[in-house]
């Protein structure tokens, strides 16, 4: 039978996810002639323990196997689905079997079970020249310290510097405007979290350049353009709440009533509800009418609304006319504006950071897939062999729903020089299961 060299294995707990990735794992180490295949796996999962446990499984199934008479019931079950599935004898597989588990034992160090960012690592390390890194570098673990640390320093800050103290008022006034707290650690905290996401990293990289005079000119440019239209649409709502009240005209006289036709609706513009400027379906409706009274409106007050109705649509389609078009930008002026400063603070303390991995000589371990990603996107899988000094042919991929896009990517290279070498074909195998995925928040699968 042809074997497949590429397999998708979705697994959910308890349906033994562990059993058939160790059972696959030891199928390709059997069927090779060369106890020492297991040097050319890769075995990779997401934690310590997972890893662990996997290198447990194979290791403790090859004794097992050579020497069956002692072996666990689970052990046994294996070596007889594996010896089912190749068509492999019980005394063949036990001399196979004890020829590479004595290897693995001697040749430990070989034996590539372990997690993705370990991985990971040895490639950076093996890269480190190419993207300017100290070959000594420490790898920070508890990536949480240094943001705390990073942001500690930049408060210190505040008073010394005068355009990081302005970029701090203005962030504070943003968030009394809003009603929230004016205590800033804690947002500082949550904006500098930012940094550990993939995502994250990839927008803070875009904003490298950005300085803070910058910053204040775009904020400032961004206010011009929101005033501009927020204050005509504004004038339109209070003009008309003005008239109203001048020609005595009660609000439930005009369409709809005022807790939810148009006089909510002229509401809005008086008051720059922005997210509502655009009328719904029944205002929109009731605005195209040519007679705006309500059913309630007495005849005293009809030939009234009528008028203020001449005076007031084209006043609407004037504000209107394009806006349809320039609303979606209207929408990310208002968000940019929003979000700005703390744009400018998650800016700031990428710079602090800068400063204390450069001072340190360290690099978060969130950072290692960005960085190894630029050499490895642009890098045959040959040469990335090369460098590390190793050639793997046969991967296993565990835990995938946790693998980032950007991990994923970086492996990418290596698993389709992989299965698509005619001469020396290997298999890839990654096994997961969507329900359990927890990682989705930094990027996860």
């Amino acid at each position: 039978m042809e074997s497949i060299p590429f397999k998708i294995y979705s697994a959910s707990a308890g349906s033994g996810k562990t059993f058939t990735l160790v059972k696959e794992y030891l199928k390709v180490c059997l069927k090779s002639k060369s106890p020492q295949k297991f040097i050319s796996i890769l075995a990779i999962t997401f934690t310590n323990k997972a890893a662990s446990e996997m290198k447990e499984r194979i290791l403790t199934s090859l004794k097992a196997f050579s020497n069956p008479e002692n072996a666990a019931q689970t052990e046994l079950e294996m070596m007889s689905a594996i010896s089912s599935e190749m068509g492999l004898g019980k005394e063949e597989l036990q001399s196979r079997s004890q020829l590479i588990f004595e290897n693995i034992l001697h040749r430990y160090s070989r034996f590539s079970v372990g997690t993705i960012d370990k991985f990971t690592h040895r490639v950076l390390k093996t890269f480190a020249q190419d993207i300017d890194l100290p070959s000594n570098f420490d790898v920070e673990i508890e990536q949480g310290l240094l943001l705390k640390q990073a942001v500690d320093l930049l408060i210190t800050r505040a008073g010394d510097d005068e355009k990081l103290t302005r970029l701090f008022v203005n962030f504070i006034q943003s968030k009394t405007d809003d009603d929230k707290s004016w205590l800033i650690e804690n947002d500082f905290y949550a904006i500098a979290e930012e940094l550990l996401k993939e995502s994250g990293q990839k927008h803070c990289e875009n904003l490298k350049t950005l300085s803070l005079d910058q910053l204040f000119d775009l904020k400032k440019g961004v206010e011009k353009y929101l005033v501009k239209i927020d204050e005509k649409l504004s004038a339109v709502g209070r003009a008309f709440a003005e008239d109203c009240e001048r020609k005595g005209l009660e609000l439930k006289w005009i369409i709809g009533g005022a807790r939810s036709g148009l006089p909510k609706y002229f509401k809005y513009l008086e008051t720059k509800d922005w997210e509502k400027y655009i009328p719904g379906t029944r205002n929109q409706e009731y605005l195209e009418r040519e007679d705006w009274c309500s059913g309630s409106a007495p005849e005293t007050v009809k030939s009234t609304i009528r008028a203020l109705r001449d005076k007031f649509y084209p006043l609407i389609r004037s504000c209107f006319e394009g806006l349809d078009e320039k609303y979606p930008k209207y929408v990310s002026f208002k968000l940019i504006d929003r979000n700005l400063y703390s744009v400018g603070v998650l800016q700031e303390i990428s710079k602090e950071m800068q400063r204390i991995k450069e001072q340190n000589n360290i690099i978060p371990i969130g950072e290692f897939n960005k960085k190894i990603a630029d050499v490895l996107q642009n890098e045959e899988g040959n040469f990335i062999y090369e460098r590390l000094g190793e050639r793997y042919s046969n991967y296993f991929i565990d835990e995938f729903q946790d693998t980032s896009i950007l991990q994923w990517n970086n492996l990418t290279p290596l698993i389709e020089n992989a299965v698509a070498d005619g001469l020396k074909p290997g298999s890839a195998m990654i096994v997961g299961d969507a329900k359990q995925a927890i990682y989705r928040w930094r990027g996860g699968m």
